[in-house]
């Protein structure tokens, strides 16, 4: 928890007791919506999107499906929160320096290389099965969009577009660019 969290509890919980109680419930929160994350993560990388079930991830937490939905809306707004914790790791690891026992993805140009660990591994079916999932539905939200549009900027675009290509899928990056249907 940040200090700047706590010392907005301090001023609003002047009682100490209470707020060392209010403390707890958040870091609880905390640590019970990172549970669901990497519960999800590891369905969705297994599963896909479209197999993934909510209940499932309660489950591999010990949770209910109503306490799933006291941290996510629904299952599009835990994979979306995935992904994004994805890419922000993924932005990390470029930008610092490697850490013993830690591959840095290493851009070649405007392509990555072919993901070596299981870490990468993973993410990479998280992007694909991202972008898997943009195809399908047909009303995108600014939210889908806009991390799309940030995968296509910061992640091995150049690499899933083989892969699509492979497919028959697409021919270029712009392809991977998918924007919302007007309302």
């Amino acid at each position: 928890m940040s200090m700047g969290t706590r010392s907005a509890i301090a001023c609003r919980y002047p009682n100490k007791k209470l707020r060392r109680k209010t403390q707890l419930i958040q870091e609880r929160s905390i640590l019970t919506r990172e549970a669901l994350m990497s519960a999800g993560r590891e369905i969705f990388v297994r599963d896909g999107f479209d197999q993934a079930r909510l209940e499932e991830i309660a489950k591999a937490t010990g949770l209910t499906r109503g306490a799933f939905y006291s941290h996510f809306d629904d299952k599009e707004d835990i994979f979306l929160t995935i992904v994004e914790d994805e890419l922000d790791r993924c932005q990390l690891q470029r930008e610092a320096p490697s850490s013993p026992g830690i591959e840095k993805a290493k851009p070649q140009g405007s392509r990555w290389t072919t993901p070596q660990t299981l870490e990468e591994k993973r993410q990479w079916l998280l992007f694909l099965e991202l972008n898997l999932y943009a195809r399908r539905v047909h009303r995108k939200s600014a939210r889908l969009v806009k991390l799309l549009d940030r995968l296509r900027t910061h992640g091995p675009v150049s690499s899933l577009c083989e892969v699509f290509a492979s497919l028959g899928k697409c021919t270029s990056d712009k392809s991977l660019s998918v924007r919302s249907h007007p309302s």
